[in-house]
């Protein structure tokens, strides 16, 4: 390409200004960002049902929603091997978060898992439990108020039922349900059950993927 004196200048003038403005975007838009603001995406638990000890190497950390089937196979078959064999031995923490998506009851039921945390915080793991071994067909409207604190009434007696009710049936905690499926939402989740390991996202809730990744969290701690 043959360039005369003058086009040569025009072409290096242009250069050197958009050479300008790059580096004045790059100081604006990287070096004006205030440190402290967590990434998108960042998986924060303090605020979720949590059971084991607080110093576990691994935390894990369970996306469910109630009226779906295969959590209640993975709250039957994963999740009793999860509890001896790490929350029980110290090596894990595991962490409910409500991913209540896949119908209104869902929601509903979402509610009354918050109700019981908030009366108890060891009470609310044996009702998560009883919710799920009462699980009906999901094509069911069964989560309801009535249903969830007959629920209590008969397999939670440290929970009192007739407050947990009035807590269902007045919606109390719908925003902190509505907030943990944004949360979910953030971090990736797109079905149920969907498992984390120190906010690694396993590609599945099968116990073996489960015991590598607490495996490796051990490791890395020692």
């Amino acid at each position: 390409m043959n360039l005369t004196p003058q086009k040569l200048t025009v072409y290096t003038s242009a250069v050197l200004i958009v050479l300008i403005v790059g580096i004045i975007v790059y100081v604006q838009v990287f070096q004006g960002q205030p440190t402290t603001t967590a990434p998108s995406g960042e998986l924060v638990l303090d605020d979720q049902p949590a059971i084991g000890d607080p110093n576990a190497p691994a935390k894990i950390a369970v996306f469910e929603d109630f009226k779906c089937p295969a959590c209640r196979t993975f709250e039957e078959n994963v999740m009793p091997r999860v509890m001896r064999n790490f929350v029980d031995t110290g090596q894990a923490q595991v962490y409910f978060v409500n991913f209540q998506f896949l119908a209104p009851d869902s929601i509903t039921a979402g509610i009354a898992s918050e109700c019981a945390y908030a009366q108890s915080e060891t009470a609310f793991w044996d009702y998560k439990t009883y919710i799920y071994r009462s699980q009906g067909p999901q094509s069911q409207t069964w989560a309801t108020p009535e249903r969830l604190t007959q629920i209590a009434r008969e397999f939670v007696p440290e929970l009192d039922a007739d407050e947990l009710q009035t807590c269902i049936e007045e919606r109390r905690y719908e925003d902190a349900v509505l907030a943990d499926r944004e949360l979910g939402e953030r971090v990736g989740v797109t079905g149920t059950p969907s498992v984390y390991v120190n906010g690694e996202k396993l590609e599945s809730g099968v116990y073996e993927l489960i015991d590598q990744a607490v495996s490796r969290a051990v490791a890395q701690s020692q």
